[in-house]
């Protein structure tokens, strides 16, 4: 028995000797990515870039447009509510040059200018149609004293903002306006409605762009001219 112990074996049967084989099994060898491997993923990659960009650019241009819009309605209907509940009557003035407005004090507080052509927004101005002064005055019931509309547009997104003369109702809607036109005060409902149509067929199959300098001119020449 002991002489069988000895040799490395126990009866017939011989032992495995720790230094021939390893106790722990041995990683094995990981394989690099061959060049056609390479190539198709990164066109894989290529495809899934092309597919992603445009659609995210679109819901940017989405949001935005969204925002600056619920930004304005917004601030619009909170002016309408301090008008009623203080019994006075406040003015939102519009700057259409850098698609701004201004708050009254009794809302703006500290920040009474809006500026929606900056960042979140980024706005650009479609167009716009007006009464009288350019802005929106709301008398101590609430209601507006003049009808306005503006579109403002990201991208291929597009928002428009009406308010109506003698209306509590502050609708956002997706038909755009292009250029701007300016009615006198004393203009009719029915006037402003074939306003807005017109700048509306003017905007159907064309694209959308900021309005110019000159507009704004031409639009307060003709507002002038008309008061």
């Amino acid at each position: 028995m002991t002489h069988a112990l000895a040799s490395g074996s126990v009866g017939t049967r011989p032992l495995r000797r720790c230094g021939r084989w390893p106790l722990w099994p041995q990683p094995r060898q990981s394989r690099a990515f061959t060049l056609i491997e390479l190539v198709i993923v990164l066109a894989v990659m290529a495809v899934l870039a092309a597919i992603v960009t445009p659609r995210f650019a679109s819901a940017q241009s989405r949001y935005e447009a969204d925002l600056a819009a619920g930004r304005l309605a917004g601030d619009l209907r909170l002016v309408q509510r301090t008008a009623r509940e203080c019994g006075v009557r406040l003015l939102v003035k519009f700057d259409f040059e850098k698609v701004r407005y201004h708050l009254p004090p009794a809302v703006g507080g500290a920040t009474p200018v809006v500026e929606l052509s900056a960042a979140p927004f980024r706005a650009k101005l479609s167009g716009a149609a007006w009464m009288g002064e350019r802005g929106i005055a709301f008398d101590p019931l609430g209601r507006a004293t003049s009808s306005m509309a503006i579109s403002l547009f990201s991208g291929d997104s597009v928002r428009t903002v009406r308010v109506t003369s003698g209306s509590t109702a502050i609708e956002v809607d997706r038909v755009p306006l292009r250029g701007l036109a300016q009615v006198g005060e004393t203009a009719t409902d029915a006037e402003f409605e074939a306003l807005v149509s017109a700048r509306r067929t003017a905007a159907r199959g064309a694209t959308l762009r900021s309005v110019s300098a000159s507009e704004i001119a031409a639009a307060d020449a003709a507002g002038r001219a008309i008061k």
